[in-house]
């Protein structure tokens, strides 16, 4: 239990601070230890949260992608029924135009025999 008073008193102190004195060699063997202990765990705990946090980060940015290709599917998959539809509209257009043709056609002809109607004298 004593170690965790010792813990306490370097938590106030600070990392900066225990690093410093640590270094400077302000502490007994004992408390150097304890101190070099303590130190580490901290940095272990940075480092497992970092590490976390990187995880967490991949996660999202797996799951981000994942979406932008879904998104991309139902893309692609409404450009191809729209390309069909648009097949489809092309037939039709061609096939009025056909009948337009043959329509003016029909009207070409008829307006030829009115006119050789007219001046046939019938």
């Amino acid at each position: 239990m004593a170690d965790e008073g010792e813990f306490a008193k370097f938590e106030s102190a600070g990392e900066d601070t225990v690093s410093n004195m640590l270094a400077r060699g302000s502490y007994n063997p004992r408390r150097a230890a304890l101190a070099q202990l303590w130190l580490d765990r901290r940095a272990a705990a940075r480092s497992d949260s970092l590490t976390s946090e990187q995880l967490d980060t991949a996660k999202r940015a797996n799951d981000a992608a994942w979406a932008a290709a879904e998104a991309a599917r139902d893309s692609a998959d409404a450009a191809r029924e729209q390309a069909a539809e648009a097949r489809a509209a092309n037939i039709i257009a061609n096939n009025a135009n056909v009948i337009a043709t043959l329509a003016l056609i029909a009207a070409t002809i008829a307006i030829t025999v009115s006119i050789f109607s007219i001046f046939l004298g019938k």
